[in-house]
Order: structure tokens, then sequence, then C-alpha cells
């Protein structure tokens, strides 16, 4: 059995605080703790969140408080599935505009699509990735640790399966899952809520569906209402992103990493901001680019180091190192031991 990591936080502090999650998504906590008869305003504010806060058009939540929230209900709730039972208060503008977009969708490839593209008006410093072969498309989520509930990420996953669901029929489902988290006598309930096989103690939480079932055309489209959805979409995200430099950037290089050359320059760009701008933002709040890409690798790296079957010349690989040696120079400035060291004192 694996051992929990020795890092308890993998982004530094400045970014973790800095973290949020909309407001409307926000909700959907608060339903669930009231579905269980509890009391959920209390909650909040033990949580340090005022719940009138919840209904204020585009606020958004410091993600380390909703995290409590969480935590707080489901042991509350004394419910082992309590991710899950939220899909059960989802509904239709948990996702701001971004659930018009993704429900006028053609298919549910396309819906999937525009939820990785814009996933940070949900949650600014979320880790996901949309791998896509001949016959399966995986969508992938990996809580950050410290400022993000696994209880909420999986509840997440399961609201988006029933906004699928509702543009697509009830029987609609993923091909297969799999969890980082241990099973817990609970593959029942989770393989009866997805309808498929799900799979524990594996090396990546992730949404799997068959492409053919996916690229089936729905009734529910509307091009015009997706386009202007769409435009209202990027256009908030946007807002968003260049309010907060630092997670815009380490959001951007965390998505990034590994699939592209980044530099400050292409990340600049992004944000729609010269390179000199971008700079004196981030000279502004006591950080570089420089540091940030630094953090991002030792982040991933931390990440990848926990599965056994990534060969360690892959992970250097992934994050930008010309060789397994460079990368284990990093690897011992961040945590005083070596990569192969590292990884036998968490299994």
């Amino acid at each position: 059995m694996r051992k929990a990591p020795i890092t308890t936080n993998l982004v530094p502090e400045s970014v973790g605080l800095q973290a949020t999650l909309i407001s409307c998504w926000v909700q959907v906590a608060h339903r669930a703790a009231t579905q269980f008869g509890l009391d959920a305003d209390a909650i909040f504010v033990d949580a340090g969140i005022d719940p009138a806060v919840l209904y204020q058009p585009e606020s958004r939540i410091p993600s380390h408080k909703v995290k409590l929230v969480w935590e707080m209900s489901a042991q509350l709730s004394g419910c082992p599935t309590y991710g899950l039972r939220a899909a059960e208060v989802a509904y239709p503008g948990m996702y701001h505009g971004l659930s018009i977009a993704i429900s006028s969708s053609r298919t549910v490839a396309s819906m999937i699509s525009k939820m990785m593209r814009y996933r940070r008006i949900v949650d600014t410093l979320c880790i996901n990735t949309l791998e896509e072969t001949a016959d399966e498309v995986r969508f992938t989520w990996d809580p950050i640790i410290g400022y993000e509930a696994e209880i909420g990420a999986e509840a997440m996953i399961a609201c988006l399966l029933q906004l699928f669901r509702w543009s697509a029929g009830s029987e609609f489902s993923p091909s297969r899952m799999t969890f980082q988290h241990q099973e817990k006598g609970l593959a029942a309930e989770y393989e009866q809520f997805f309808n498929c096989v799900c799979e524990f103690e594996a090396a990546e939480n992730a949404i799997c569906f068959a492409r053919r079932d996916i690229e089936i055309p729905l009734a529910s489209a509307n091009d015009t209402i997706a386009a202007n959805s769409e435009q209202m979409t990027a256009e908030y995200l946007s807002r968003v992103m260049r309010g907060d430099t630092v997670n815009a950037v380490y959001s951007m290089l965390l998505s990034h990493l590994g699939k592209q050359v980044l530099s400050i320059d292409w990340v600049a760009e992004e944000m729609m901001l010269s390179t000199r701008t971008l700079q004196r933002k981030l000279k502004k709040v006591g950080t570089t680019y420089e540091e940030l890409l630094d953090d991002v690798k030792r982040e991933l790296a931390l990440q990848h180091i926990k599965n056994p079957m990534m060969p360690i010349q892959e992970i250097a690989h992934q994050l930008g190192f010309s060789d397994a040696s460079n990368f284990g120079r990093s690897f011992r400035r961040w945590t005083n031991m070596a990569p192969v060291s590292y990884r036998h004192s968490i299994q």
C-alpha cells in the first residue's frame, strides 16, 4: 500500500492561497449540505465564508476555504460517497456561462473540449489533462494537496457527468473510471453511479469515454447559443486570469509544460500582455517567471514520482529537462533526495 507523500503541499503557499472557485459552483456545496439536513450556513461560516457571497454574480471564493466546507460536510453527513451524491443537487448554471456553452454543444466530445478549455472559470488552480486516442478520450484530475478537497473534486466530476446526461440521456456513461484513492468497500456504489467499471488505487484519477459514444449528435445542440455563450465565457475567463497574474501564469505552465516550448514571451502573449508588463506585475508580487516555472516543475515532479510505472527519464522529458541527470540535480534541490530514493520512501 502506498504511503502518503512526504511533501504536504505541492504548490507555493502564495499561489495556493490565491486560488479561487466561482461562487455558482460553490453553491453546489451549500445545496449538498442542505440536502443532508446539515446547517449549511453554519458550516460555511466556520470555514470563513459568508454565505451571502454565494449569490453575488461572478464572485469568487478562496479554494482552501471551500475545501474545508466539503470536508466538514462529508464528515458531518456520515456519507462515504458524499462527493457523488452532490450530483443530486447539480443545477444548470453551476459552471457560470460555461454551463450554457457546454449544454448547447453538438456532441459530448465538444462538451468535454470546452470544459477543458475554460475550466479555470470554475477553478483557477486545477490540474487536468485531456488525452485522446482513436478509440477513447480521457479527462484526468488531480486535486492540489492542501488547497483542494478530494471530495470536492469528485463532486465536480459527478456534476459534470450529470450535465452531460441532461443532454445525452440518463443512460449516457463513461467507458471506465480510475481513482487514486482506495476502494474502501464502495466499488458497488461507484459503479452504480457511473454505470461502468471503476478501478481504485490507480495511477491517476480519470473519467474515460469511448469515442463512438461522445460523437453522437445531440438534439439539444444550438450553434447560435453555443457561439454567444462561448464568447462570453472566453471574455470572463480573460478577466479572471488577468486579474490574478501569479495564478494565471502558474496555471498556464501547469497545462502546457512538456507539451510545447514555453517562454515568458509566449505566456505574456496568451495573457494579452507585453512581456515587460508581465515581468512588472510579477515583480510587484515578489516573484519572477523563472521562479514560477521552477515551482511548476517541482509540483509536477512530485506528482509523477508517485507513479512507479513512470520511468525517471520520462519524467525528466515531460518536465522539459535535457536528460535525467539535470532533472536529478533539480529534484535533489527541491527535496534533498535523489528521485529514486524519494520514490522508494513513499511506497
